[in-house]
């Protein structure tokens, strides 16, 4: 398939794409590892006349890379196919046609929920789409004065699984120092099971919303100036946003590996460049 076809949502984690073909109509389904069907469409051929028929359209893309903003931001949505309308809502209630129609991008300054759907030109309709905007202060930077290069570790011994929320606090670390980068190269665990907690601070050279991502091998989060900001579990790559002031923010990892695996990426997301790790100059302690 083509990528308008499908990319009412992205993801970037594992799912599952199905086709199914019954006489004159096809049916696609993308679905989630959890089971979830989260995009679909279904078209119909009538032979006779050599015409294809939208019986349920894909729904509008949503292409804002991020969801959370400062001041203001500017919503841009597309149709997966270019014969189809988009009406929309920002209070939440369910789209209609008779709601407002999308003819240019949406300025939105405040917390809100945007739901839509599409419509062929015969009434047909998509599933709704919709998206939580937030709109939030920027996290204030430290007072953190002179720091060195580097973030400081507590490496921990032991079996996480079903305690994750109480593993670093139940005991006590086995070894500590100092990383010079984010990379485990000189972490020597002794068992099969181990975590690692990693704190510091993260330096950002202006106020803005920045996107950050993690990807563990099997669990990780990701904690700037006491909030996590990203959980995540197995091998799934999570996504999120958070608006920061110029300077210095407190960053705390927490890592849980199995079978002496030394697997997880942190750093920032950039919707055109991709992923980019965290540098040595961007880190301190």
């Amino acid at each position: 398939p083509t990528r308008s076809w499908f990319t009412a949502e992205v993801k970037e984690s594992h799912h599952f794409c199905t086709f199914g073909i019954y006489d004159h109509t096809l049916f696609f389904k993308a679905i989630d590892d959890q089971g979830r069907v989260f995009d679909s469409f279904q078209m119909e051929k009538d032979p006779a006349r050599n015409k294809l028929t939208v019986i349920e359209p894909p729904a509008p893309i949503i292409e804002n890379e991020a969801f959370v903003f400062h001041e203001s931001t500017e919503v841009t949505m597309q149709p997966g196919l270019e014969e189809l309308e988009i009406h929309y809502t920002l209070d939440g209630s369910e789209p209609s046609r008779k709601s407002k129609k999308y003819t240019r991008p949406i300025t939105i300054s405040a917390s809100l929920q945007l739901r839509a759907r599409a419509y062929t030109k015969e009434g047909h309709t998509s599933r709704v789409v919709h998206k939580e905007f937030r709109q939030m202060e920027p996290l204030p930077a430290q007072q953190a004065g002179e720091t060195q290069r580097g973030l400081t570790y507590e490496l921990y011994t032991g079996d996480w699984r079903g305690q994750q929320s109480a593993y670093f606090s139940a005991q006590e670390p086995t070894q500590t120092g100092t990383l010079p980068m984010l990379q485990l190269d000189h972490v020597q665990p002794a068992s099969e099971y181990w975590g690692i907690h990693i704190k510091g601070y993260l330096e950002v050279p202006e106020t803005k919303t920045y996107h950050f991502y993690a990807l563990a091998s099997r669990g990780l989060e990701l904690v700037i100036d006491d909030q996590l900001t990203i959980k995540t579990h197995r091998e799934d790559l999570s996504l999120q946003s958070v608006v920061l002031e110029k300077g210095k923010h407190k960053i705390a990892i927490k890592s849980y590996q199995w079978n002496w695996r030394k697997a997880f990426s942190v750093g920032f997301y950039d919707p055109l460049m991709g992923r980019t790790p965290f540098t040595t100059f961007q880190l301190s302690h």
